[in-house]
Formats: C-alpha cells, sequence, structure tokens
C-alpha cells in the first residue's frame, strides 16, 4: 500500500471539500482528514485545518490538478451582472448562461 501525502491544507474546510470531489471525480484517491470538532462547527470557522491526502504515486497528478484548479479561479472575470435580466436568477462572474433560464448572459442584444 502507497504511503499517504499531504497536497492541500487549508482552514476552509468547504474548500477542501469541492477539492476533494475534483480530484476524486479524475480517479485519485483522496483522505480528508480534520479533527472530529471540525465537522461538528461546520465550513465557516476557518479555525481547524483540513488536509487532504492522497497516496504518495498519485500526488503529482493531484497537485497539477490543484495547481490548474486555483489558475481557473483566478481568470474568473470581475463584475458583470448580479442577476439574470430574464428571469432575475442570481449567478456569479464568470458564466456565460443563466443556470436557471438558460439566457445567454454575453448576448449583447439582450
Amino acid at each position: 500500500m502507497a504511503d499517504l501525502v499531504e497536497v492541500l491544507r487549508t482552514t476552509r474546510a468547504a474548500d477542501a471539500q469541492l477539492k476533494a470531489s475534483l480530484l476524486k471525480g479524475r480517479g485519485i484517491h483522496v483522505t480528508v482528514v480534520s479533527s472530529g470538532l471540525a465537522a461538528s462547527i461546520g465550513a465557516g470557522t476557518g479555525l481547524i485545518p483540513v488536509r487532504l491526502l492522497v497516496p504518495d504515486n498519485e500526488a503529482g497528478e493531484a497537485r497539477d490538478l490543484l495547481v490548474a484548479l486555483d489558475v481557473v479561479a483566478a481568470h474568473v472575470p470581475d463584475g458583470g451582472p448580479e442577476t439574470c435580466p430574464v428571469c432575475r436568477a442570481r449567478w456569479e462572474p464568470g458564466f456565460d448562461v443563466c443556470w436557471q433560464c438558460g439566457c445567454d448572459l454575453d448576448d449583447p442584444a439582450r
């Protein structure tokens, strides 16, 4: 059995869970480690570290995916409308299509 290697340490439990899901979706075996207290007090505390561990033979690929994810997140454009002009659903900058009605958010004719 391969030794486990830490590829991420954060105090943002929700971020750790999201990144663990990404890695698992790519076939990487991930173990999420935090104290029992972290799970009971929720994701927003920012006090208790959460660690992602992967087998040492998958660590390189895991780190590359985590770096790519951070690069993509860093290039999400700022600004833009906060609500869809058609259905008024709230949306985050960086999306091209409304999640609720499918409106093309980049369409200048809307």
